[in-house]
């Protein structure tokens, strides 16, 4: 009965990849493939042509919900921040509305003028993907 067993342990053992069972024999655990998964979001917003908008919409989000901190912790309101940015309040209810996308660079360098603080702007190159090696045949 005993042989049995470790005759169904070797052949499991046999069955799994090259890079698992050398993982197992460095004493560390097998990783587990989760069938489920698939591609990334990004990689999904990309093949659709959404990436960009979605990203957008996200730095745009970011950058309102700091603008409302900021104002709220110097105590600064709407019609006090149309004020210092030279502007109207409507202008401002643009500016700290998410959804609105037409908000030019001026504008936002004048609200960070307005709050005292400095708006950076970043161009970073994308990490390349790793390439993999090819399958030794």
């Amino acid at each position: 009965m005993a042989s049995a067993i470790k005759g169904k342990r070797m052949a499991n053992e046999a069955a799994k990849p090259a890079r698992v069972r050398a993982r197992a024999a460095r004493g560390r655990p097998a990783r587990k493939v989760n069938p489920r998964s698939g591609p990334t979001l990004e990689s999904f917003l990309r093949e659709e042509g959404l990436f960009e908008e979605a990203a957008a919409r996200a730095i745009k989000e970011v950058l309102v919900l700091q603008i409302e901190a900021s104002m709220a912790r110097e105590g600064i309101t709407k019609a006090e921040m149309a004020r210092r940015m030279a502007t109207s309040r409507a202008a401002v209810d643009r500016l700290l509305d998410p959804g609105n996308p037409s908000i030019t660079l001026a504008t936002l360098f004048r609200a960070a003028s307005a709050l005292g603080a400095e708006l950076r702007i970043e161009l970073a190159e994308r990490p390349r993907a790793r390439r993999r090696k090819p399958a030794r045949g």
